[in-house]
């Protein structure tokens, strides 16, 4: 029965699915027109002929799951996607276990190929494939070399990883039933299991491995740990907080790990494998505040390998952005550390804070004349003057919550905010909050004697440049500025009036409303 409602707002019907695809080569009912009816048919050459030029996989849930009959969802079972899993040599060499092949059965994908079409080609997508009906005819350089038919598995190798392209291809013969394999899941069957974790790294690395009587990766994170600087100047108390806090990541070959352009906040410490860096070859950018770096035709510059840190910058939220994309060249295994989880490790360690406070300096180094150049309050100054401020001048990292100045405490520096946010207090209340590219304690550079009347605590990871009174006068008396300086002069005594003002009202309200 296929009648579909009545009228104009009858249905569409189709019928046939089964014997267009190949699936059964003999009717199973009958349809008798219980009235006049307009029917198109759809031949199966003339269906195989549309498909030439559309060389894809049919996804079972669209076309086939309404059609499937009962012999062909016996043999697409989970159970049969396991025994062939179980049967591969590498899964066998691997020694997997049954709930990590339950759960690899469980989440393969199945595809319908016609006869024809390509399943696997030269370069395509890293998957491992499993043919569970259906012949195919295997090609290398357009020539055939095997035919196969029943249950086999193809391209075991390409779904860890060791087999970056296909040297042959396989086309379908006849209607084939095909269950595919992807990486993502297989990465996703790995963090489950980590016993096949440590089987596939062990794998990957086998001169690592030999000889050695801890677990790989044990032997491995011992071994980063002793080759990384980061942890070589801190404690073991210190290492074993990131152990527990980063999250462990392991990559294929080929797979990015980070993308230049994109936004991050975690850093990436290489335990096991190596990987590829890749950057722009024009990074620079006329306005300091333009985070995001100019993409340009991306070149190999570096290597990554175990003990390796990448990252740093987006991790202490100093860098939005990402400045280069790292890809991964062997089976990589390595921890990622949030940005929320350092801060926390930060409050408890300090002395960690000088480690990363140095690399943010050496990382900004270069992006201090571009801001001192920029600043607006030295426009009146020539290019001589301000360099020679660039070279007296200091840089200094801040994390969250640190203290950059203290009201009451005296203090000869003019402060300039390079990167990150900092809330500007008196006795308790809150001010104003400073973004980067803005300025403090300017009167002091310029020969004031009074005390702070305001405390500056970092918000977020900041770069701080100072530049001292005594930069100042050398600069002064080697390119001598009097217009500029006294224009100078008259502006910061407004703008500091203006502060003042701003402070008393808004602390007077304060003590009103307790």
């Amino acid at each position: 029965e296929t009648t579909e409602g009545e009228g104009p707002e009858r249905r569409l019907v189709v019928f046939g699915e089964s014997g267009l695809l190949g699936i059964q080569p003999i009717h199973s009912a009958t349809v008798v027109a219980r009235s006049i009816s307009l029917v198109r048919v759809l031949h199966r050459a003339s269906f195989r002929h549309i498909l030439q030029d559309v060389r894809e996989a049919f996804p079972v849930k669209r076309l086939v799951a309404a059609v499937r009959s009962t012999s062909v969802k016996r043999r697409m079972d989970a159970a049969g996607a396991k025994r062939c899993l179980g049967t591969l040599p590498l899964f066998v060499k691997m020694g997997c276990s049954d709930p990590f092949l339950d759960f690899l059965a469980q989440h393969l994908e199945d595809r319908v190929f016609l006869a024809g079409q390509r399943i696997i080609d030269g370069s395509s997508a890293r998957c491992l494939y499993i043919l569970r009906t259906g012949s195919v005819r295997v090609e290398e350089d357009g020539v055939v070399v095997e035919k196969l038919s029943g249950e086999t598995v193809l391209g075991e190798m390409a779904v860890i990883g060791l087999a970056s392209e296909r040297a042959r291809s396989v086309v379908a013969t006849s209607i084939c039933f095909v269950q595919a394999l992807g990486q993502s899941i297989f990465l996703k069957g790995l963090e489950m299991f980590p016993k096949e974790l440590e089987r596939v790294l062990a794998l990957s690395s086998p001169e690592e491995g030999r000889g050695r009587k801890k677990p790989f990766r044990e032997a491995a994170v011992d071994r980063a740990i002793q080759e990384c600087s980061l942890f070589a100047e801190n404690g073991p108390a210190f290492v074993e907080e990131v152990r527990l806090r980063a999250l462990e990541r392991i990559y294929l070959p080929g797979d990015h790990i980070v993308e230049e352009g994109m936004q991050g906040d975690s850093m990436f410490l290489i335990i096991s494998g190596e990987a590829a860096v890749y950057q722009s070859q024009a990074q620079a950018r006329d306005d300091p505040e333009a985070m995001r770096p100019r993409l340009s035709a991306p070149a190999r510059v570096a290597t990554l390998s175990r003990g390796s840190i990448t990252g740093e910058l987006a991790m202490l939220g100093v860098a939005c952005f990402r400045t280069a994309t790292i890809q991964a060249t062997t089976i990589l295994f390595c921890w990622e550390l949030m940005h929320k989880d350092a801060l926390a490790i930060f409050e408890r360690h300090p002395d960690v804070c000088q480690h990363f406070g140095r690399t943010i300096c050496k990382n900004l180094e270069t992006s201090v004349p571009q801001r001192i150049l920029a600043l607006p309050l030295f426009h009146q100054f020539d290019r001589h003057f301000l360099t020679i401020l660039v070279l007296k001048g200091r840089s200094r990292a801040y994390f969250a919550k640190q203290m950059i100045l203290q009201e009451g405490r005296s203090s000869k520096s003019l402060y300039i905010l390079n990167r990150g946010s900092a809330l500007l207090e008196r006795r308790g209340v809150e001010i104003q909050t400073y973004a980067a590219g803005s300025h403090l304690n300017c009167m002091a550079m310029l020969g004031s004697t009074r005390p702070l009347h305001c405390s500056l605590t970092a918000v977020q990871t900041c770069h701080m440049i100072s530049i001292p009174r005594r930069a100042f006068l050398t600069a002064f008396q080697m390119h001598p500025s009097p217009s500029a300086e006294a224009e100078l002069r008259k502006s910061e005594e407004a703008a500091e009036k203006a502060l003042h003002l701003l402070v008393w009202r808004l602390v007077t309200r304060a003590r009103m409303r307790g």
